[in-house]
């Protein structure tokens, strides 16, 4: 058991060490490319912006939706967001339902 672990603790820090070397690689590579004179400028901010945004920089964390309520006012809380949403839900279920009774056809019904 303990020759396992021993080998899962050296894997994982071959593995770090890996990749710790790809990363300082990358970063290289795209210096060279912004020194390069055969790069057109655009080239060459593109490649120092993703240098400074690192590995992850093309990753974002979306942003939440803020609904407002019927008066027209943002919602400033988590639950009056939550009310929100279930109010704007709620009315376009509704009006869903309503239309379907007068007789349009909607893409969305299952008849």
């Amino acid at each position: 058991m303990e020759s396992l672990k021993a080998t899962y603790q050296l894997a994982c820090k071959e593995t770090k060490d890996r990749t710790e070397l790809a990363k300082k690689s990358w970063a290289i590579k795209l210096g060279n490319e912004v020194n390069d004179l055969n790069v057109t400028p655009k080239q060459a901010w593109q490649a120092a912006y993703e240098i400074r945004d690192g590995v992850k920089g093309h990753h974002t964390t979306p942003a939440p939706k803020i609904f407002k309520d019927l008066n027209g006012k943002l919602a400033t809380t988590k639950e009056e967001n939550i009310n929100n949403v279930e109010t704007h839900f709620t009315k376009c279920a509704l009006t869903v339902a309503a239309l379907s009774l007068c007789g349009y056809d909607l893409p969305c019904n299952d008849d």
